[in-house]
């Protein structure tokens, strides 16, 4: 098993008490695969604000030569992405990304790079704003026996300023997995604890605290993920603001998975304030 990125850790809590939820939004995505060729596209509307957002892309995979991706937004941002074919530095993913805002006529070039093996993982990205600024984003995992230490930071030439302080720590005890991260230290603390009850059946705890000069701000909310027989999965959860996400996702026709989800203000049932999104994802 290869160490995982500094943004995986706690992933399977993420899984419970994240995905699946999409709130306020009404999302459409299609993918369709043909061969080796990957042509889909994403629309999303915000309730709350009223606004569509929309990205199309095109994929063409070679064995050669690697990966290119081709993504146009209805913002006028155009991008593409390059992945180096695999295997051609052992244990080395290079990627890089160009992108074009045809409105603004602001580029940018971007290279990540990663590095993993079993007891370490390394990811560094820079990007070049042109004319404007750069930025560079480093992080790094390192794993002690069955502990998960790591370390992320980020820099801005523009600010002049480190715009990320961020550490976590994941190890597991027995059947439970534990993530305990700091952003901004020493800002923001958080702890999340996951543990699968079953082979079908997870559920998951979420802390946080923060202060920043004399506010503070704390909360906890619990979480289950419930997979029926059939494929769907059922996933619920509610913080001590008696804030209640409900999520059901089903599996259509072998291609199209239907998600619906709710939260309801359950300390305010009478003024509204409640949300309901829906996601449909069509794979051809």
């Amino acid at each position: 098993m290869s160490c995982p990125s500094f943004g995986d850790l706690g992933k399977e809590a993420k899984d419970v008490y994240r995905s699946g939820f999409h709130l306020g939004l009404v999302n459409f995505s299609i993918t369709s695969i043909l061969k080796n060729i990957n042509i889909g596209g994403n629309l999303k509307h915000n309730l709350d604000e009223n606004l569509s957002s929309g990205v199309g892309f095109i994929g063409f995979e070679s064995e050669n030569f690697g990966k290119t991706i081709g993504k146009y937004t209805n913002g006028g941002v155009f991008s593409l992405q390059y992945f180096l074919k695999k295997n051609l530095f052992e244990n080395v993913d290079i990627n890089g990304i160009f992108s074009y805002n045809t409105e603004s006529s602001e580029s940018s070039l971007q290279v990540n790079s990663n590095y993993t093996t079993d007891n370490f993982h390394g990811n560094l990205s820079l990007t070049n704003c042109f004319e404007l600024n750069s930025r560079a984003t480093v992080d790094v995992v390192y794993r002690i026996k069955d502990i998960f230490v790591g370390y992320q930071t980020g820099f801005d030439t523009a600010s002049n300023k480190f715009t990320r302080n961020d550490l976590g720590l994941g190890f597991a005890v027995n059947d439970m997995g534990f993530h305990f991260r700091c952003n901004s230290i020493p800002t923001e603390f958080g702890l999340s604890v996951h543990r699968k009850v079953a082979n079908n059946w997870d559920v998951a705890m979420n802390g946080i605290f923060a202060k920043k000069g004399d506010s503070q701000f704390w909360t906890l909310g619990i979480g289950a993920k419930y997979e029926l027989s059939d494929g769907a999965i059922f996933r619920c959860k509610v913080d001590k603001d008696q804030q209640i996400g409900i999520s059901f996702c089903q599996r259509l026709l072998d291609m199209l998975n239907f998600t619906v989800s709710c939260n309801i203000d359950g300390a305010n049932l009478d003024s509204g304030g409640h949300k309901a999104g829906i996601s449909i994802e069509l794979e051809a």
